[in-house]
């Protein structure tokens, strides 16, 4: 799991990046109710620029060293929008509880294929792995599957960026009432940059500082 954490989606990547995807909002009934974009470029933790831009919201926010700005509408939008960042981010979440957690390996068929998958339990309590919150992985890595959850959510084949892997589509269920697909587009690291160097991260931290992307 520890290197499940470390490997699957982008927190904590030390280079500037940028991405860009689309997303599709389905209601209960299976109809689409909206569609937009995502798009994040970030320097690091304290300097990025997010937008989301749909037929329901357009939102921006930008994180600098003075503080947090926004621009368009100044609530963030809640769910399902506001689950984007984190399932292309931080796909594997930690433990709460990791004194009260047990961690139990076993196999879940997809299909003619089994997965190899791992379960976080309740010491002490009735669950099973069935019902228990687990995550699934790729055979040949470490790389995120399935996860099953209080929210549901389906990754397929990963891309991979300096060690750490994202997903290009990702789906995920909240609830009965609404799921989130989003189809990652672009996806690329700007290389570091030397002292009295200019470069690429040079250009990305100028346009986080401007706002001019």
């Amino acid at each position: 799991m520890d290197l499940a954490r470390k490997v699957n989606g982008l927190q904590g990547l030390d280079i500037p990046w940028h991405l860009k995807a689309s997303y599709e909002v389905f209601a209960a009934d299976g109809k689409s109710s909206d569609t937009g974009t995502y798009e994040e470029w970030r320097v690091n933790a304290t300097q990025y620029r997010v937008a989301l831009h749909g037929s329901s919201v357009s939102a921006e926010m930008y994180g600098t060293d003075h503080g947090v700005f926004r621009a368009g509408e100044q609530d963030w939008p809640g769910k399902p929008l506001s689950s984007i960042q984190t399932m292309i981010e931080r796909p594997i979440f930690p433990e709460r509880n990791p004194e009260k957690t047990v961690l139990q390996n076993y196999e879940r068929s997809f299909g003619k294929e089994k997965v190899a998958c791992t379960a976080l339990m309740g010491r002490g309590t009735q669950a099973t792995t069935q019902n228990s919150p687990s995550f699934c992985f790729s055979s040949n890595n470490a790389v995120l599957f399935y996860a099953s959850t209080g929210n549901q959510m389906y990754q397929t084949p990963a891309k991979m960026i300096r060690g750490s892997k994202l997903n290009g589509s990702l789906r995920r269920r909240l609830g009965a009432a609404k799921r989130v697909g989003l189809d990652v587009e672009i996806l690329r690291v700007f290389a570091p940059v030397k002292h009295g160097q200019h470069g690429p991260a040079i250009g990305l931290i100028g346009s986080l500082v401007d706002g001019a992307f």
